[in-house]
């Protein structure tokens, strides 16, 4: 494995891997061909800044080894779920998918109204449809993760079986093709019921979640944006459907006594003018804000009315349970400082301390939790001991570069330090050591300012011990401590290990 070159120095002679990928490396003067196509399989391939990699493979060797089995395998054409174009993909679904929700519920129910001379919404459905059709195919050479045994199946032949038996490819075809697309033209009166079909789309809401979840792991989004825009886009596509459906069911009643389907009471009237006003009947129907129906309100409506107002107090409630939710998570913390105040406030007055007393133990509770109760050692112990020494290595950090003998140790060694000290919290006018007074302590200020006095009442910098003692000034301060039986058996540590 190693060759030695002196006793000190040796180099290693394991070969390490040419390509990162595990394609095979192009040949002296490949051409542009040769160069795309190898583009292509590594843009399919899996991606290291893909969060859910990380959850797969979980390490950097699980993550190698299923690269090296993409590319060695004889589907490398397959597209790995977690690749770079997996995720363009889930972008673009997103985005198709959004506007599909609005659009769908949009177009059957306002399509005699003078939408088919809106240009830009036949491009978009046009678009979107050739979007769909292109993602049928995609699928069928979309490796399919299998979350139980956290592993990738790369076989066509299965990832095309598990695809066609699942209830996705029905719902696929179905909601792939535009009616409106067609009507515009094509004269398709007499079938204009296929514009039913596209409002299964709604069944792909969760889809559409998915999607954004993975988009916002995938940039380091908090989780408070993927929560708000959750709840943001259920708001708006509540909106808009009962909005169409406020405005089309009774009318679809009016159409199925005449026996003209195609017939619509308000084709004079812009769709704009019609959004509107059906916008305001549901806002006002699903936030309980007025009653749609009166008595001489035909059956439809009335039960229009119903399902509106019970789906806007469900909602509501859901809503509201969920924002409750994330307050006491935020004030979780705050309520237990608040609990932990409250118990000190009762044990003061249950000893009957002196004000000024409590209001020194007042304020140590407050500058030791920052209005923020946690238990650090429950914490602590959850932690390995390499990222307790990180941790305690960043907190130092200025420690470290104020104090220049301890800049100059080895990280090992510095990190042994600086894991033996100890913080301590000191008041105003606290004493923290007396001229004269036995030294078992070695005091490094984390943070706050600090006085020499002297018998006289003469004041001086810290910059060497003299008659007189160190006390805190105005401010509490933090002080880090090293007791002097730890530098003695680090001392004595290292000295047998150099010996």
């Amino acid at each position: 494995m190693y060759e030695m070159n002196d006793g000190k120095n040796h180099f290693c002679s394991v070969q390490k891997q040419a390509s990162g990928s595990f394609l095979p490396i192009l040949p002296v003067g490949a051409n542009c061909c040769q160069r795309i196509e190898r583009s292509i399989k590594k843009f399919i391939q899996i991606s290291k800044k893909d969060p859910l990699s990380q959850e797969f493979f979980r390490s950097s060797t699980g993550f190698l080894n299923e690269r090296k089995r993409h590319a060695r395998s004889r589907y490398t054409y397959i597209i790995h779920p977690f690749s770079d174009f997996a995720l363009c993909r889930e972008i673009i679904m997103a985005i198709t998918l959004f506007f599909t929700f609005m659009s769908a519920p949009f177009i059957t129910t306002f399509m005699f109204n003078g939408i088919g001379a809106v240009k830009w919404i036949t491009g978009l459905e046009l678009i979107s449809m050739i979007i769909f059709i292109a993602d049928i195919f995609v699928k069928c050479y979309l490796a399919v993760e299998n979350k139980k045994t956290k592993e990738v199946i790369l076989n066509q032949d299965i990832i095309i079986n598990k695809y066609m038996l699942s209830i996705r490819f029905p719902l696929d075809i179905i909601t792939a093709p535009s009616f409106y697309v067609l009507y515009v033209f094509v004269d398709m009166d007499d079938y204009y019921y296929l514009s039913y079909f596209r409002l299964l789309v709604i069944f792909k809401l969760c889809t559409f979640i998915k999607y954004w979840k993975h988009i916002c792991q995938r940039f380091n989004f908090i989780p408070e944006v993927l929560d708000g825009v959750r709840f943001i886009v259920y708001t708006v596509l509540l909106v808009h459907w009962f909005t169409c459906l406020t405005y089309y069911v009774p009318f679809l009643d009016v159409r199925l006594h005449t026996g003209n389907l195609i017939y619509s009471p308000d084709q004079t009237e812009h769709w704009v003018h019609l959004y509107i006003k059906s916008l305001f009947n549901a806002v006002g129907l699903l936030f309980c804000a007025r009653t749609g129906w009166t008595n001489e309100s035909p059956l439809s409506e009335i039960w229009v009315t119903l399902i509106t107002s019970i789906v806007g107090k469900i909602y509501m409630l859901i809503l509201s349970v969920a924002y409750l939710n994330q307050v006491l998570n935020r004030w979780f913390l705050e309520t237990k400082y608040l609990e932990i105040m409250n118990q000190l406030n009762e044990f003061m007055r249950y000893k009957k301390l002196p004000m000024a007393l409590r209001q020194r133990m007042v304020h140590y509770f407050e500058y030791k939790f920052q209005q923020r109760y946690f238990r650090e050692n429950l914490i602590s112990s959850f932690l390995s001991d390499k990222l307790k020494r990180e941790i305690n290595i960043h907190l130092c950090q200025k420690i470290v570069q104020q104090a220049s003998f301890l800049a100059d140790l080895p990280t090992k060694v510095l990190g042994d330090v600086l894991a033996h000290l100890k913080s301590e919290v000191f008041l105003p006018n606290d004493i923290i050591i007396r001229a004269g007074a036995p030294a078992d302590c070695m005091y490094f200020l984390s943070s706050g300012t600090v006085l020499i006095t002297t018998p006289s009442g003469k004041e001086f910098q810290i910059s060497s011990l003299c008659r007189g003692s160190i006390k805190t000034r105005e401010d509490s301060m933090l002080i880090m401590f090293l007791r002097k039986i730890y530098v003695h058996k680090l001392i004595l540590f290292y000295s047998n290990r150099s010996n």
